[in-house]
């Protein structure tokens, strides 16, 4: 008799979603440099990562990001 094997699908990423700063560059339309300024001064978390590709690449928590973005909204927002 045969069993059925249940696989889970599990992603490393699928708890917490990153962003890199090649895309953080697109969607704030500003350098690298800039991305490097504006995530030191919000206090974003750095999370360094081994690549096989990369030896070392970072990423940002997309929480935090959206979390940063939406304070400088309301900022924008209050001084109008």
């Amino acid at each position: 008799m045969k069993t059925k094997r249940v696989v889970k699908s599990r992603s490393p990423r699928a708890d917490r979603q990153f962003v890199s700063p090649r895309q953080l560059m697109v969607r704030w339309r500003c350098s690298r440099s800039g991305v490097d300024q504006i995530s030191a001064h919000a206090g974003l978390t750095r999370q360094n990562e081994k690549n096989a590709l990369r030896s070392n690449s970072v990423s940002y928590m997309l929480s935090e990001v959206i979390a940063y973005e939406q304070t400088c909204m309301k900022r924008a927002l209050a001084q109008v």
